[in-house]
């Protein structure tokens, strides 16, 4: 997953609003603020993203993109999308 930009409420420990990335049941970050994440990587075949808010606070929100790869012999692309 790649963001492309990012602007949510911001706060020390992302309680109020936040993104949050799963490869399975591993947390691979939970963001919030204005620095744009860097692009994440699920290896289990799974990403879970939640996407919390209090309603606040308004910002722009974020946007992402992501795209699916088999990793088997062929290494062909299954799915891509944004």
């Amino acid at each position: 997953m790649t963001f492309d930009s990012f602007q949510i409420e911001s706060s020390f420990t992302c309680k109020h609003d936040y993104v949050e990335l799963r490869d399975g049941s591993s947390l691979l970050g939970k963001y919030c603020g204005k620095t744009v994440p860097s692009a994440k990587i699920a290896e289990s075949g799974t990403m879970q993203v939640t996407f919390v808010s209090d309603g606040s606070v308004s910002h722009s929100g974020f946007l992402a993109s992501y795209s699916a790869v088999s990793l088997g012999n062929e290494g062909k692309t299954v799915v891509t999308g944004n």
